[in-house]
């Protein structure tokens, strides 16, 4: 599993690709296998588009972090709501 420092790097290191995102994210390993990163991204329309999907791919492939499964959620689909605020810290990671 990734560190939550490693994801916040890569994510933040693309300014265009982290202009579509809100910086909220969710790493967790299901009981299928392998490890998902959940991203929420800041518009319906960046969430469901393959542009930025493609971008994001290719970006954690360049760190190594192509084993990824990788998920865009809209604002509000998102199912780690609630919106991040300034008075809550966000779990990044899912209980094992």
């Amino acid at each position: 599993m990734p560190s939550v420092e490693a994801i916040k790097e890569v994510l933040y290191s693309d300014h265009a690709i982290a202009d579509h995102l809100t910086g909220a994210f969710r790493l967790s390993a299901p009981d299928i296998g392998g490890i998902v990163l959940s991203l929420q991204a800041n518009t319906n329309s960046a969430a469901g588009s393959p542009e930025l999907v493609a971008r994001l791919e290719e970006l954690l492939g360049r760190h190594e972090l192509a084993h990824l499964k990788l998920e865009v959620f809209g604002p509000t689909a998102f199912p780690w709501r609630p919106v991040l605020d300034f008075e809550r810290k966000f779990a990044y990671l899912s209980a094992a």
